[in-house]
């Protein structure tokens, strides 16, 4: 088996009908930034149930500005 078969095997096993997997055939995708995600959908996804990007970067990214958190 070629590595894009395996590939596409794998996707096919673990893609969920609402993943981007599934519907494109492909990985990666906006389900995968979290700046496009809502404040409650970071906080979920956080390990300390806390939105891990501040106002000041969100608004810093929405102007187009480079961001650095470390």
């Amino acid at each position: 088996m070629t590595d894009i078969a395996q590939v596409k095997a794998l996707e096919n096993t673990h893609a969920t009908p609402k993943s981007a997997r599934a519907t494109k055939g492909s990985l990666g995708g906006v389900e995968f930034d979290i700046t496009k995600w809502t404040r409650a959908q970071r906080a979920k996804a956080a390990f300390d149930k806390q939105d891990p990007l501040p106002t000041e970067i969100i608004e810093a990214l929405a102007r187009g500005e480079r961001v650095h958190m470390a």
